[in-house]
């Protein structure tokens, strides 16, 4: 992507898709003062989600596997709501709301943890958090 916003990529290889792209950034390259989001969950069909917040969570839960382009070839099963109500800005800045289940559920909830400041790995037990972090420091 142009314009010099960095590039995170979300892999979930249980989802049946190698890499999602996600780019995300502090937004002031694109003069908002605001959290963003561009999700690309079918190729070429990139969405941006302006202060992405989630409105309603399910009780039913969901596992994935996840993983970060930060932390390559780690990735691990962590438990998410299953279904959810979003709210957001679009790029014209209207208010809107989507909601989403299963992939789309969890891409979402990774990208908002994203932005909380909170990585997929702290959503483990210390224990796998752990050990994934010795598997990955051995293995580069």
């Amino acid at each position: 992507p142009g314009g010099g916003l960095p590039v995170h990529l979300l892999q979930l290889p249980a989802a049946g898709t190698t890499t999602v792209m996600v780019t995300h950034s502090a937004v002031d390259a694109v003069a908002l003062a605001s959290r963003l989001v561009v999700l690309e969950l079918t190729p070429g069909m990139a969405k941006t989600y302006i202060n992405p917040a989630i409105a309603w969570a399910s009780d039913n839960q969901i596992r994935y596997s996840e993983g970060s382009i930060s932390m390559p070839g780690i990735h691990e099963e962590v438990e998410r709501a299953a279904a959810l109500r979003l709210t957001y800005q679009d790029l014209d800045g209207a208010l809107r709301t989507e909601e989403a289940e299963g992939f789309a559920a969890v891409c979402h909830q990774h990208e908002i943890d994203q932005l909380d400041g909170l990585f997929w790995l702290q959503r483990l037990s210390r224990l796998k958090r752990e050990r994934l972090v010795k598997r990955f420091d051995k293995g580069r």
